[in-house]
């Protein structure tokens, strides 16, 4: 391996990283913005340092573990429950959990993120307002 190779791969990971602590402690939910953030503290210009979004999870997943790991169990745990009766709710649109409660990387500020499947989205919306949910 080269050494720009090695070095791109290193900033990489620490790019990883820092885009895994911004989404974890300042909230941020989306990939993008995390590492664009990252990008920015870490003075990084070159596109091929830029991890792709699962190497982001990971570090998201490796953060949590190190230094939330008490807590993260608990919320994981209390998000899936709240995420399995919103399913059974909305269970005739065949709700499928996505994102961050379903891989474990749920930080303090994920939100449940449900696919539905509806002949048309007014179809969901029609039965929120029949059980009067906002």
């Amino acid at each position: 391996m080269t050494r720009r190779r090695r070095d791109t791969s290193r900033l990489k990971i620490l790019m990883a990283q820092e885009s895994a602590r911004i989404m974890v402690e300042e909230g941020v939910q989306d990939f993008r913005s995390a590492k664009r953030k990252a990008a920015i503290r870490l003075a990084v210009t070159d596109k091929a340092a830029l991890p792709d979004n699962a190497e982001i999870e990971k570090a998201l997943l490796d953060y949590q573990r190190l230094f939330h790991a008490d807590r993260q169990a608990l919320r994981l745990r209390g998000l899936r429950e709240t995420a399995v009766e919103i399913m059974l709710f909305l269970a005739r649109f065949r709700p499928r959990l996505v994102g961050p409660v379903l891989s474990g990387a749920a930080g303090p500020h994920a939100n449940i993120r449900l696919h539905l499947f509806a002949d048309t989205p007014t179809d969901v919306l029609l039965f929120l307002m029949e059980h009067r949910v906002p």
